[in-house]
């Protein structure tokens, strides 16, 4: 173990730490590859204290060799995502939002701005759902949703049952694919709220968007079949700039 960077992070846990258990609880998540097999956790959830606009936050961090820890430091000590704007925006888009810490520093930072994040991996978007919820990001969470036929859409639903609060499940085509209505089915057997029916990922963009306001925000997730086109719709809805292609949906040209 190095000194020098044990230094560096025991004085960076105890700056940062909300109590003296979240101090503890920290270092053990940092060096938890070092830990006695009993000690060992896969997740560990943490509360932090940083200068505004976060503030307070608790965040569930995962012991994944380091990836967790760069995406924190990058968000919340190096404050990347700290950018001067001439003036808050309406609506953020956070592509790749991987488990929502870069959503809660945006969250905090613009409150009245609608925020979409696409995240296709579903244990990703497992903790995204979380940490939004443990951050207290004002507003509702909406899904739009298509899951491949091989999928267990039912035990994916589970896990976010507490996390959305109305589903807009689409349809996919192709020989793995399933229709919005049979995804909806298998939605409704493990959540409590309203759960819709989408021929198209537009459709339920669209439909997800006009029922979202200013502080909601609409979460695309399951395939990259449905990241893909809803990455379209954003942009033929000028909330992303112009691509020079689709994204992901154009077939390949030659160069």
């Amino acid at each position: 173990m190095d000194p020098y960077w044990l230094c560096r992070n025991i004085a960076s846990s105890w700056v940062h730490a909300e109590s003296v258990p979240d101090f503890f609880r920290c270092l053990a998540w940092t060096y938890s590859a070092k830990l006695p097999a009993k000690l060992k956790k896969r997740e560990w959830a943490i509360g932090f204290r940083y200068p505004a606009p976060v503030g307070s936050v608790r965040l569930l961090l995962r012991a994944n060799s380091g990836s967790d820890a760069f995406i924190q430091g990058e968000v919340f000590h190096h404050r990347y995502y700290e950018i001067p704007l001439a003036s808050p925006p309406e609506t953020i888009l956070d592509l790749g939002a991987n488990t929502g810490m870069t959503a809660v520093y945006f969250g905090r930072a613009y409150p009245a701005a609608r925020l979409a994040c696409v995240e296709p991996v579903p244990d990703n978007l497992r903790v995204l759902a979380r940490n939004l919820r443990s951050a207290e990001i004002p507003g509702r969470t909406y899904a739009v949703c298509g899951i491949l036929a091989d999928k267990d859409a039912a035990a994916i639903a589970a896990i976010l049952c507490d996390s959305i609060d109305a589903w807009w499940c689409v349809s996919i085509d192709g020989n793995r694919g399933r229709s919005g209505e049979d995804l909806a089915q298998a939605v409704r057997a493990a959540v409590r709220v309203p759960v819709h029916a989408a021929g198209s990922v537009a459709a339920a963009c669209a439909a997800a968007a006009a029922a979202a306001t200013s502080r909601d925000r609409i979460v695309v997730f399951g395939s990259f079949h449905t990241v893909g086109p809803a990455l379209d719709w954003f942009e033929a809805a000028g909330l992303l700039p112009s691509a020079a292609l689709p994204e992901y949906t154009a077939p390949l040209r030659a160069v």
